[in-house]
């Protein structure tokens, strides 16, 4: 399944653009979900709390509140991972995207010339970024085994408590089975996440403040950090910042 946004401020234009692209996808025999958003004030509130999850942004440039270009940059600090691609009127804008990480610049004028091949990159894209999707067992609800799929980005943090292992994501807290939390530290370490205390690991990109002794995340939540491991805390907070500002 791979979930589609749509942002314009056309509704009229939507209406038919959206089936043209569900019907490419399905000619590709790829299963979509997708939302609409006519503001993309809307559509940054649905990055916050990733719900619904996006794997491709369509998205016009020239709208009210908020232009394409503005709200590419805000998105690309919530979320690097999803693909987007520019439908516009404004041809000549194309030079002027490529540093928000455009994967395709459709002209609305010639949607059936470039669309086909801009959805084609964009699947394999997202193909080739699967290796990111985590798998784990967990306990469900009655206390049995199963297996989810969490996209990496959407870990918040791994903790250890009273010999049992969490893991919160930005939809839910799950209880992990028959994991070594040692070898949880090894393995996501390596790809962003931070040891700020021998109970926890964190995903960098929600770090939102370092105290003394505890970091807080972009939620709210406070987690207990150890005074000797806020040094490399605070040089991966720093090194985070700098790259945002960078990005503007």
């Amino acid at each position: 399944m791979v979930n589609l946004a749509f942002c314009d401020d056309d509704e009229i234009f939507l209406k038919k653009f959206v089936p043209i692209v569900i019907a490419e996808f399905r000619k590709r025999r790829v299963d979509v979900d997708y939302n609409i958003y006519t503001n993309g004030n809307k559509l940054i509130e649905s990055f916050k709390l990733r719900k619904p999850y996006a794997d491709i942004v369509f998205m016009d440039i020239d709208m009210p509140y908020i232009n394409g270009k503005a709200l590419a940059q805000k998105l690309r600090k919530l979320d690097k991972s999803f693909k987007l691609i520019f439908i516009t009127d404004y041809e000549q804008e194309a030079l002027n995207t490529f540093q928000y990480d455009v994967i395709a610049f459709i002209p609305k004028d010639k949607i059936g010339k470039y669309l086909p091949d801009a959805i084609k990159r964009a699947i394999i894209s997202l193909e080739e970024d699967r290796p990111r999707m985590q798998i784990f067992r967990v306990y469900d609800t009655y206390r049995r085994i199963a297996e989810i799929k969490i996209p990496l980005n959407d870990i918040r943090y791994i903790e250890i408590l009273q010999r049992k292992i969490f893991l919160h994501s930005i939809a839910d807290v799950y209880e992990l089975y028959h994991y070594q939390f040692s070898e949880l530290v090894g393995k996501y370490v390596s790809v962003g996440f931070l040891d700020i205390h021998r109970t926890c690991i964190v995903n960098s990109k929600f770090i939102v403040k370092v105290g003394e002794n505890a970091v807080w995340l972009d939620n709210g939540e406070e987690l207990m950090m150890s005074r000797r491991k806020k040094k490399k805390v605070l040089e991966q907070f720093a090194k985070d910042v700098y790259e945002g500002l960078w990005d503007e």
